[in-house]
């Protein structure tokens, strides 16, 4: 469905004189014009309304002078944006012309209404009393619209304008049919009874009613009649006539709703610096608008309340197209985030701000070995899929992974589509008896739509009802009663979606069912999966984007968006933390409020902090209780540690509670405190067996506990173990949480002389004259053409990559646990290259946490022993490559024989390339490794010492990666300097390409900038110019 939105330009009291240099107005109609044209642009219908008084006495010499102003204002939005207004009018008391012949006859006859109402009313009384508007309808009549007119006489216009599948309907009110010249309040009278009802019952998206005078003006008891009926018919009432414009929402506390929009004058005859008018902005799809008021300043329009949002317009129920409206409460709810979060630059976060689809793995294909992990996996879009004869759903999905958001999109969608969507909690499901079930569903019904649509509800069809039951599990039903409420359900209901959590899983209700077969085996069948690398990096630019949408620069987008991944993806870690989009969303949320209070803790640290006190907020602690909460978890993860396990016992939970209870002296009742840290996701429990929900909360208060005794010698001693087996992936995890506790210089210091031990017996690579054996592979490097770029597809190619790694890695992943066994004094070549590879992230991550406060001697080291670490490695690695040369050259062989290669020129230059390129994408590899680990603009000055110190080729090529990743300007300098080494260096050389390549393929360029890059390294552009037109060109849609 086409969105059409709305503008409507409303004028009220321009009072026209005879004479153009009476109308001080027209020196200020330029400006008014250049106030609208920029809406003109955005809005797709357009309408010039005009509440009355276009003149000032109804006489032909005025309305030519409106004509003038008219026709001007429709010429110059014409040859602005090639747009067309549509033009309509009612008349004012102003636009009756009371020097006519018959004004004596009129006054009888008003005389006459005034006292006996409609009775004394037909068409002859009308014609008599509006021909002192003959010139204001010869007005009216000069300037036609595109509506279809569905009624029309001298006191009521109807016209109906369609666009797509929207139509809006204008009712147009002759108010000032029995204006006198001295005009009073309360003698005025609008026959809508006159009038059959069948006019007023055509339905729109939109109603909109337009007369001059507001209620006080009519006859007492005509006042009430006339504004009820005017209530009941329009969703928006325009007038005029007071000169003061203002807004304002009926509400009759039954849901019914009417919005008033008052005109400003916009000639006062008296005052010239009294002028103003309103412009009226609608979302028909969204069914939102807002108001803006221009009043004249001395110099222009300006607009008064600029600031003013977007709001929702309530509609009267009688005037809705569809008798299934939602009412307003729940539409609020299914906007509602439910999580209150706080962004700068918009007040209120509702869903579709921050909605992106996840991804889900099929539960029936997962049965199926014969299908790849990538098979398992489809987007969330496949749940809006309708199809026409039956939609049954099963969702499974952890806490807080947006089950029940998914459930909102989908309620929506169904309701989009012609299907009545009922909404049910699973702690509402109380009973399996069909007729109870039928009950519950109406209540559900009448609170999110209205009892008055009930009896419709009930007699429409079953087939075009959806029923959702989210979270299933959560009801009170015995397991095998659960199944008998789902039978009795679809047996009425071919469309249903229900989630749940693993409970709910088909294995462990089967052997509630006497058939042996599941009652969910007519269900598509989908578990929501945690946010991968693609997934997340949408969700994040979205949240960036809220209220930038239209003014953020792509580049500084991509930027921001790239920092906040960075830190998103290092909080996260080794599933530290689920990555679904309450957890990610609240480290959004933290990162643009920053740390500000707690300077004991790293920034990292302050996020995992963050999201703990957010989860023990919901026990509504005081600081001192959550301090000792805080201390009792700290004890049990320690003692979970030291007794490496990951489960606790009822048995051995008592025992450590009693220890606690006699170490602190205090009492503590096991099942309270257990149970409010299970209701805070803190605690896991099943069947009487105990561990942390989330790792890292394990880590967090592991790291915790050895930070706040580090002067202890035992403390330090397994600090000491665990730094010296960083291979293994829980210590590495439990000292990575460690620094963002503590930067105490017992760490740093074991963490260096780590590092200085890894691969001491190496020299770190220089990538200069060690590497000529490489060097002599090639002796010239292949043409490089930059092609088409498209820096959005590229980047969401890089994301999927990695979600594909991160699949194949599930299968053989395993907990990780920490280990401090002495073990092997040796250890293999790949756990001392991961061992390297800890120890770089984990130092990359003190240095970001800490670069302000470390001292500039301190962080030196730091950097210098990664980057000496990080050539150490890589020149293992290359040795590596020449001790196993013999199995690359029989890969190489079975490369010839397979492709049947006889030409031993050829077979001999393909063997060289093959392992130079082999060469270089580990030392690619490596290079960004590092970069991405120590990658900060904040460390400038430590880079250039160490550069400066090591004037190494490979030390050059790391500094150039972190600056292209994380510097604002490009570092055109350093790669000229640094190419001018590189010219008989094609293994450096090509690195360096490589880096730049990447980053014009990552990053959005200016023409000229990618020209200077390409031209720097002599590679070739194609069809550029192109592409950057068509970009543009994408940016203005």
């Amino acid at each position: 469905m086409i969105n059409i939105k709305l503008l409507i330009i409303h004028l009220s009291d321009i009072h026209l004189k005879e004479m153009e240099r009476q109308n001080h107005f027209f020196n200020k109609s330029d400006r008014l014009i250049e106030a609208i044209q920029n809406y003109c642009l955005e809005y797709d219908q357009l309408f010039l309304v005009i509440t009355g008084d276009i003149a000032f006495s109804g006489k032909q010499s005025e309305y030519l002078q409106a004509m003038s102003f008219i026709d001007k204002i429709i010429e110059e939005i014409k040859k602005y944006c090639g747009k067309s207004f549509n033009i309509l009018m009612v008349p004012g008391n102003h636009d009756c012309d009371h020097d006519i012949k018959t004004s004596k006859i009129r006054e009888a006859i008003i005389d006459s209404v005034l006292k006996n109402g409609v009775k004394a009313i037909d068409e002859s009384i009308i014609e008599q009393c509006c021909e002192v508007q003959k010139e204001w309808r010869e007005l009216q009549r000069v300037y036609p619209h595109n509506g279809q007119e569905i009624f029309k006489d001298n006191l009521l216009n109807i016209i109906e304008f369609v666009n797509g599948n929207y139509n809006v309907i204008f009712y147009a009110y002759n108010t000032s049919w029995l204006s006198k010249l001295n005009e009073e309040p309360g003698l005025l009278f609008f026959p809508h009874t006159y009038y059959s009802k069948e006019l007023f019952k055509s339905k729109a998206d939109l109603t909109i009613s337009l007369f001059h005078h507001p209620f006080c003006w009519q006859q007492y008891h005509n006042q009430r009649d006339f504004k009820s009926h005017i209530e009941q018919t329009s969703d928006i009432v325009i007038t005029g006539h007071e000169h003061v414009s203002k807004k304002s929402r009926l509400d009759d506390f039954e849901g019914n709703y009417t919005e008033y929009i008052e005109g400003a004058v916009l000639q006062d005859n008296e005052d010239p610096s009294n002028s103003g008018f309103n412009i009226l902005l609608i979302d028909l799809e969204n069914k939102i608008h807002k108001v803006e008021t221009y009043l004249w300043n001395g110099e222009i329009y300006s607009c008064s309340n600029r600031s003013s949002d977007w709001i929702s317009y309530k509609r009267y129920k009688s005037l809705s197209k569809n008798i299934f409206q939602i009412n307003s409460n729940f539409n609020i709810w299914l906007d509602d985030t439910e999580a209150s979060f706080s962004h700068p630059f918009k007040e209120k976060v509702v869903l579709d701000d921050i909605f992106v689809y996840p991804d889900l793995t099929d539960l029936k294909i997962e049965k199926n070995d014969e299908k790849s992990k990538l098979d398992k996996v489809i987007s969330s879009e496949i749940l809006f899929d309708i199809n026409e004869t039956e939609n049954k759903i099963l969702l499974i999905g952890e806490d807080k992974s947006g089950k029940t958001t998914i459930c909102k999109y989908i309620f929506k969608h169904y309701l989009k589509n012609g299907y009545i969507p009922v909404y049910l909690k699973g702690d509402d499901v109380r009973s399996d008896d069909y007729t109870k079930i039928f009950k519950q569903i109406n209540k559900a019904f009448c609170e999110q739509y209205s009892e008055d649509a009930l009896e419709h509800f009930n007699q429409f069809s079953n087939n075009k009802k959806l029923i959702i039951i989210d979270d299933l599990h959560f009801s009170k039903l015995r397991p095998e009663y659960k199944i008998n409420f789902v039978k009795n359900l679809t047996s009425k209901y071919p469309n249903i979606f229900i989630t749940g959590n693993d409970l709910l899983q088909i294995e462990e209700i089967v052997q509630y069912d006497s058939t042996n077969s599941s009652i969910y085996d007519n269900f598509k069948q989908y578990k929501i999966r945690e946010f991968g690398h693609l997934v997340r990096s949408r969700l994040i630019q979205k949240w960036h984007l809220i209220g930038r949408e239209k003014y953020i620069n792509e580049k500084e987008l991509l930027r921001t968006h790239d920092s906040s991944k960075r830190i998103i993806d290092a909080i996260i870690g080794n599933n530290f933390v689920p990555s679904y989009p309450f957890f990610l969303l609240t480290i959004l949320q933290t990162i643009e409020i920053g740390n500000p209070h707690d300077l004991k803790e790293s920034t990292y640290g302050h996020y995992y902090s963050y999201l703990i006190i957010q989860a023990l907020g919901k026990l509504s602690l005081s600081h001192d209780e959550l301090d000792a909460y805080y201390n009792y978890i700290t004890e049990l993860a320690y003692f979970m540690f030291k007794k490496n396990i990951q489960e606790i016992t009822q048995p051995n939970l008592k025992s450590f509670h009693s220890w606690f209870c006699n170490e602190y002296k205090v009492t503590v009742n096991l099942e309270e405190i257990t149970s409010k840290l299970v209701a805070a996701f803190i605690l896991e429990e099943n069947e009487g067996v105990f561990k942390i929900r989330y790792r890292y909360v394990y880590y967090f208060f592991v790291a915790k506990y050895l930070a706040n005794n580090i002067n202890n010698n035992s403390i330090r001693e397994t600090i000491i173990k665990l730094c010296k087996q960083l291979y293994i992936q829980g210590n590495a995890n439990i000292i990575l949480f460690l620094t963002h506790h503590s930067k105490d210089p017992f760490i740093l210091q074991t963490l260096l002389q780590n590092a200085q031990a890894i691969f001491k017996e190496v020299e770190p690579i220089k990538l200069e004259n060690d590497i000529d054996q490489i060097n002599n592979l090639m002796t010239d490097l292949p043409k490089i053409i930059l092609n088409d770029i498209d820096v959005s597809k590229n980047r969401e190619k890089v994301l999927h990559k990695q979600d594909e790694a991160d699949l194949l890695k599930e299968k053989n992943e395993v907990a990780s646990t920490s280990d401090l066994s002495e073990g092997n004094s040796e250890i293999d070549y790949s756990a001392k290259v991961n061992f390297a590879f800890k120890t770089i992230e984990i130092v990359g991550q003190i240095l970001k946490n800490y670069y302000g406060s470390l001292k500039g001697e301190n962080k030196y080291h730091l950097v210098e022993q990664v980057y000496l670490l990080a050539l150490r490695t890589l020149n293992t690695v290359f040795k590596l490559i020449s001790i196993n040369k013999d199995y690359l050259l029989n890969d190489i062989k079975q490369f010839i024989d397979k492709n049947k290669l006889v030409d031993k020129d050829k077979i001999e230059e393909i063997s060289k390339r093959f392992i130079f390129h082999l060469a270089e994408l580990l030392a690619f590899s490596l290079i960004k490794k590092t970069s991405g680990s120590l990658g900060t603009e904040k460390l400038n000055e430590i880079f250039n010492e160490v550069k400066n110190n090591y004037d190494y080729i490979s030390i050059n090529l790391i500094d150039i990666s972190i600056k292209l990743d994380y510097y604002k300007a490009f570092p055109f300098d350093d790669i000229q300097f640094l190419l001018e080494r590189l010219k008989s260096n094609l293994f450096s050389r090509s690195l360096l390409t490589g880096l730049v390549l990447q980053y014009l393929y990552m990053f959005p360029t200016e023409y000229k900038e990618r020209q200077k890059i390409a031209s720097i390294l002599g590679i070739s552009i194609k069809t550029q110019r192109n592409i950057d037109l068509i970009s543009t060109q994408k940016k203005k849609t």
